[in-house]
């Protein structure tokens, strides 16, 4: 959730030119986990909350659903195999900003991870509910 469409990081800790949250995956070492932060812009990033240490400390294959609803909940849920047998991961609320109009993947990395990084079911949207098996 972004205010504008340039989601370009400059680095780790200055923000963009827009006004939004995002999921910060990976840092460096063996205590890597999942962060929702807040870009302030040039005010800078906010770190609201981190989930397990060391979940993503290695290569990984995770799937990942963040909610947030009116009151400006956060829920990061996971579900470390890919699959999608949720768990709790990270609950925190923040209602710093509450509309937008983009939604983006921004990625800084090492040359040697350059071609790491795979996207897929990536949805923004109302919450869809379960079929329903009967």
């Amino acid at each position: 959730m972004h205010s504008n469409g340039d989601l370009s990081f400059t680095s780790a800790t200055t923000g963009t030119q827009g006004l939004g949250y995002f999921l910060k995956l990976g840092e460096a070492g063996s205590t890597d986990a999942i962060k929702l932060c807040r870009d302030d812009g040039a005010s800078g990033i906010v770190e609201l909350a981190a989930g397990s240490s060391g979940l993503i400390a290695g290569a990984f294959e995770i799937r990942i659903q963040v909610l947030r609803d009116a009151a400006g909940l956060w829920q990061v849920q996971v579900d470390p195999s890919g699959g999608v047998n949720f768990s709790s991961e990270i609950n925190v609320i923040d209602n710093t900003y509450s509309t937008t109009s983009y939604l983006g993947v921004s990625c800084l990395y090492t040359a040697s991870n350059a071609n790491k990084f795979y996207f897929d079911d990536i949805y923004c949207g109302a919450p869809i509910p379960p079929p329903i098996i009967s």
